[in-house]
């Protein structure tokens, strides 16, 4: 299985805490139907737009090594599951929530590295498209690994 992932985060930082926004569209291909072994989902996607809060070690004690920081927001969350038979099975625009952290470091004064992992979860009770004795939740993770570019006078 492959999954195409498409990212963009605009951030904004003062000492340390700050903003971002990471519009993301991750595609996965589920599978190739067989007359013997036929595929029920040929391929789903998920988009998050979310709006998170960021609190980080401040610059000046994390100055020659990595800086963590945490992060966590809300926003939304639009999941799509085509059927064997190319028809949309499931196609949602679901209220989200994301919990995670990371670390950053500087290569130069102005490149560095950026590692997260973040937790996603659905917070709408009302998708429900099974046979389920309760609410239905799309929760997953996500690792990310970024270029960061400190623009001039960043903290």
């Amino acid at each position: 299985m492959r999954t195409r992932m498409l990212a963009a985060v605009c951030a904004s930082f003062l000492a340390c805490a700050g903003s971002e926004s990471q519009p993301t569209l991750t595609v996965t291909p589920s599978g190739t139907q067989t007359a013997s072994a036929p595929v029920l989902v040929t391929n789903s996607s998920t988009s998050t737009l979310t709006g998170n809060i960021v609190v980080a070690l401040p610059r000046r004690l994390a100055e020659y090594t990595l800086r963590p920081y945490f992060v966590g927001g809300a926003g939304a969350m639009f999941v799509n599951v085509d059927d064997g038979l190319g028809n949309p099975f499931i196609s949602r625009s679901l209220k989200a929530m994301d919990l995670g952290g990371g670390v950053t470091g500087f290569l130069t004064n102005r490149i560095g590295l950026s590692w997260d992992v973040r937790y996603f979860r659905s917070i709408d009770r009302t998708f429900e498209s099974g046979l389920s004795l309760a609410s239905e939740q799309l929760s997953f993770w996500r690792a990310n690994m970024a270029v960061a570019i400190r623009l001039k006078g960043g903290l």
